[in-house]
C-alpha cells in the first residue's frame, strides 16, 4: 500500500499560511487614502492646541447688532489672556482686554452712539466698560489655542475637509508645507515630521463660543504670535491695567422706576421734560455704592412721530434714593404742530475691579508664554 508523504510544519508556520489563506479569500487590509493627511493635520492640531500664544487678523462683529470692524489685530496668550483693537471704515475704533475671562472694552463715543446711547452717556462710557461675555465676541476665549484646536478639528470633521489624499507640499516661507482648502480659506501645517501648524488664512467663522456661548462672526488669518506680539501685548496690558480700577459694568441688569413725568414746552425756549427717578442694582451687580442714571427726553410731532428734538441727562446717584432728573429738549422754531413729549431712564453700574490682582496675573502669563 503506498504511503502519503506529509510534511510537518511548525504550529507558528502554520498560523502564517492560515491567515494568508485567509487574505485571499474573505478579508485583506483596507487602504484609506486619507489616513496620511489625517495623521498630519491631527498632529498639527495637537501643535496648535500647545501654542504658548497666537496672533489673529482680519474682521468681526463684536456683538449682535453692531456692523463688522474690517480692521482686527488680537494677540491671545495659552490662558485666554488677550489685546484686540479694532477699527470701522466709516464709524470708530475701540479696544478689548480679556483677563481671566472678564471682558472690557474702551470704544470711541461715535460707537457708543451707534447703540443708542446719547452723547453725553457717549462720553461717560468713553472710559473702560466691562461687557458680558454671553453677548460679546471674546478673544480670550474664542482664540485661546486649545479651544481654537477643538473648533478647527470639528469644523474639518464635519465638512469633510480632510478627505484628500496627501497633497503636493509647497514651500511656504522656505517651509515645505501643505495646505489644505477649508470653506473660504486654507489651514498649512509643516510637511516634515513631526507636522506643526503653520496658519489659518482667510478663515470665516459664525461659531458659538465654547466657554460663553457668544456668537462670533468675522473672517480671520491665525498663525503663532511671534516674541513682539507677546512683547507688545504685555506693554499694552501692564500700562492699561492701572486706569482700569473703577470701570462702569454693563453685565448687571440695574433697575429704574419713573414717576411724576413733567412737561412744560414755552417757545422758542424749548421744552422741559422731567421725572423722579430711582435706580437700583441687584444682587449681581459689583457697584461701588454710586449708579450713573442716564435721562433722555425726546419731543415728537404727532402727525408724523418725527423726533423734533432730544435731550439727556446723566447723574451719579445713591441707590434706592429718589431724585428729580431733568432736561430741555429745543424743536426747531418751523414746527407748528402739535407735539407729544416721552421720557425714560436707564441706569449703569460702576464698579472697583482689582487691577493689582490683574496685573500680577498678567505678568505671571506672559512669564509662562515667554519662559521667562
Amino acid at each position: 500500500m503506498p504511503r502519503t508523504l506529509r510534511t510537518a510544519l511548525p504550529p507558528a508556520c502554520l498560523t502564517l499560511v492560515l491567515l494568508a489563506t485567509a487574505g485571499c479569500t474573505a478579508t485583506g487590509t483596507f487602504f484609506d487614502p486619507t489616513a496620511e493627511i489625517k495623521a498630519a493635520v491631527g498632529e498639527a492640531l495637537d501643535d496648535l492646541a500647545d501654542q504658548p500664544a497666537l496672533h489673529i487678523t482680519g474682521s468681526v462683529h463684536l456683538t449682535t447688532g453692531m456692523s463688522r470692524f474690517g480692521s482686527y489685530d488680537a494677540t491671545v496668550l495659552h490662558d485666554g489672556t488677550a489685546w484686540a483693537t479694532f477699527a470701522g471704515e466709516w464709524d470708530g475704533s475701540g479696544t478689548m482686554v480679556s483677563v481671566e475671562g472678564a471682558v472690557h472694552l474702551k470704544l470711541t463715543e461715535d460707537l457708543w452712539a451707534g447703540m443708542e446711547y446719547g452723547p453725553v452717556a457717549a462720553e461717560e462710557l468713553s472710559g473702560w466698560v466691562q461687557v458680558p461675555a454671553k453677548n460679546w465676541h471674546n478673544p480670550g476665549t474664542f482664540f485661546r489655542p486649545d479651544l481654537l484646536a477643538d473648533q478647527l478639528r470639528t469644523a474639518l470633521a464635519t465638512k469633510g475637509s480632510l478627505d484628500i489624499p496627501l497633497p503636493t507640499p509647497e514651500t511656504i516661507d522656505g517651509v515645505e508645507a501643505y495646505r489644505i482648502a477649508h470653506e473660504s480659506g486654507w489651514l498649512t501645517v509643516t510637511a516634515e515630521a513631526p507636522h506643526r501648524f503653520v496658519s489659518v488664512d482667510e478663515l470665516s467663522f459664525f461659531s458659538r463660543d465654547l466657554v460663553s456661548s457668544a456668537v462670533t462672526i468675522g473672517e480671520f488669518t491665525i498663525e503663532p504670535a511671534t516674541d513682539d506680539h507677546i512683547d507688545d501685548l504685555g506693554d499694552r496690558l501692564l500700562e492699561a491695567l492701572p486706569a482700569m480700577d473703577q470701570p462702569y459694568s454693563l453685565i448687571g441688569s440695574p433697575s429704574v422706576t419713573s414717576d411724576n413725568f413733567r412737561a412744560d414746552c414755552v417757545y422758542p425756549a424749548g421744552c422741559t421734560v422731567e421725572l423722579d427717578v430711582t435706580a437700583y442694582a441687584t444682587s449681581d451687580d459689583p457697584y461701588t455704592g454710586d449708579l450713573l442714571v442716564i435721562f433722555s427726553g425726546e419731543v415728537r410731532a404727532k402727525s408724523s412721530d418725527k423726533i423734533l428734538a432730544s435731550c439727556e441727562k446723566t447723574r451719579a446717584v445713591l441707590p434706592w434714593k429718589e431724585t428729580g432728573m431733568s432736561c430741555v429738549a429745543t424743536p426747531d422754531s418751523s414746527h407748528n404742530g402739535d407735539v407729544y413729549i416721552v421720557a425714560w431712564a436707564d441706569s449703569v453700574v460702576q464698579y472697583t475691579y482689582d487691577t493689582e490682582a490683574a496685573i500680577e496675573y498678567v505678568t505671571g502669563a506672559l512669564a509662562e508664554a515667554t519662559g521667562d
